[in-house]
């Protein structure tokens, strides 16, 4: 999880990446430069409120709510 090495290295209640800082971050983490299109939809996948910015809190919601609905699929998948 890369944004949250960037969110351990500052005040994680206060910071919010612009969306600038998360490409940069992709880039980083990856060594990938993503296009700006897909830049731009995965960031607002995240940006639950829509202010232009990326708290931690709207980070975490998305991946439990990926990682729940993956854990639904398999309970589905899974013979009994």
């Amino acid at each position: 999880m890369w944004l949250f090495v960037i969110w351990r290295l500052s005040d994680v209640k206060a910071f919010r990446l612009y969306i600038g800082d998360f490409r940069r971050a992709v880039k980083a983490c990856t060594g990938q430069s993503l296009n700006s299109h897909v830049v731009h939809v995965v960031f607002q996948l995240f940006d639950i409120d829509g202010d232009g910015k990326l708290s931690h809190k709207e980070f975490v919601a998305v991946m439990k709510d990926r990682l729940l609905r993956g854990t639904r699929v398999r309970k589905l998948l899974m013979p009994v």
